[in-house]
């Protein structure tokens, strides 16, 4: 939801909702802890509409944010690269194959042909 504040100028509850694949309450919850943790300002635009801008602390949580998921990303891919290798290493033996082909156009072949 921080990107999406982030990014859009004064997204609605509804369309923050949406982005964030949530319900409009749970939305409306996390809205309002965010403005108490001081991550963002709650302007009201009418009698039922809000804008919310980021604070300059929410924008460092934003980031630090993204900088955790980028780890955790990162992390998750080398696990699963090194258990990958293990299995196709395993394959080979019990098989007794030399070679493995794939044959595929995608990422995924350009990464297990470093295997």
């Amino acid at each position: 939801m921080l990107e999406s504040i982030s990014k859009a100028d004064s997204p609605s509850q509804r369309q923050l909702s949406k982005a964030a694949g949530i319900s409009p309450s749970v939305t409306n919850k996390y809205l309002g802890e965010f403005e108490d943790k001081g991550l963002l300002t709650r302007s009201s635009l009418n009698e039922r509409d809000y804008s919310y801008q980021l604070t300059d602390k929410g924008k460092r949580k934003k980031r630090e944010l993204m900088v955790k998921y980028i780890r955790e990303t990162f992390q998750m891919f080398s696990e699963g690269k090194t258990e990958l290798g293990e299995k196709l290493r395993e394959y080979q033996q019990d098989h007794g194959f030399e070679d493995v082909i794939f044959y595929s156009a995608g990422e995924v072949t350009d990464y297990l042909s470093t295997l």
